[in-house]
């Protein structure tokens, strides 16, 4: 089955959540892995709020890993979470915003670039800077796009080195240009500083953690976006886009989630 990049037009179910403009995979892809490194995966999103029946996904016998699940033609957004979910991460904004996004998002998507060259910098500079909405990103690649796991473990490196925007931004105003020699050559001890350095080991763990908490939450395409309210380190989820939507449509869903957040304070 099917290819990556298609173009749903599904309208939202109560204004909670919509689909469009999305990379998405239709295929299901398992990779062995180390027994070890299985449990490793499944240890660490235990207490995500991640369904358990989602994690067995990760192997019950600890030797498969899940990478992505089928999706079948037309599908919806993901359900919103009925428990919050943990908003730890490469957060973009104030600790201290009321307001959160979730981007899960795949490097080498036409649509996620779209999203993080087009409608993200407006988003940040309405609502990141002024301290309102912190954003966390969220390793997804597709495995219908070669270079999208090993830009991901880039990330993952980057992140690891306090970089991690800035990678982000550089991997997508470059994406037409997206190759394995930029990749080496961003990496490498004349790219970004810190890389060089990389446990590739860890790197590829901190993925694997990323696309087993959007399997869990029901992601299949890119970029998919949970918005929501913020406490205790944790996004209590009240949206979901999927796809290159117009800032309008995140901005609607921030303010709606912002008027959530103000009736919960005056609520004795």
């Amino acid at each position: 089955m099917g290819n990556s990049h298609r173009d749903d037009s599904i309208p939202a179910r109560g204004g909670e959540r919509s689909v469009a403009n999305v990379c998405t995979d239709h295929r299901a892809r398992w990779q062995p892995m180390n027994r070890d490194r299985s449990w490793f995966g499944l240890a660490a999103v235990i207490g995500q709020g991640v369904p358990l029946a989602a994690l067995l996904a990760l192997g019950a016998a600890g030797y498969v890993y899940f990478i992505h699940s089928p999706t079948p033609a037309g599908r919806a957004a993901p359900q919103i979470p009925k428990e919050p979910i943990s908003f730890e991460g490469d957060v973009l904004g104030a600790t201290s915003a009321p307001l959160g996004m979730m981007v899960f998002s795949d490097f080498q998507c036409p649509y996620c670039g779209t999203f993080a060259r087009e409608t993200l910098p407006s988003l940040e500079q309405e609502f990141v800077s002024t301290g309102r909405v912190a954003i966390v990103f969220r390793q997804f690649p597709l495995s219908i796009h070669e270079l999208a796991h090993p830009a991901a473990e880039l990330g993952a490196c980057a992140s690891a080195v306090g970089s991690f925007w800035n990678l982000h931004d550089l991997l997508f105003q470059r994406q037409k240009d997206l190759s394995r020699e930029l990749l080496l050559q961003l990496g490498g001890p004349s790219g970004v500083p810190g890389l060089d350095g990389c446990d590739r080991e860890a790197a590829s763990a901190s993925v694997g953690r990323d696309i087993a908490i959007g399997v869990g939450l029901g992601v299949a395409s890119t970029p998919s976006v949970f918005i929501g309210t913020r406490a205790g380190g944790r996004l209590n989820v009240l949206h979901v886009i999927v796809g290159a939507r117009p800032k309008k449509d995140f901005a609607a869903a921030i303010e709606r989630a912002s008027a959530v957040a103000i009736r919960s304070r005056k609520e004795p």
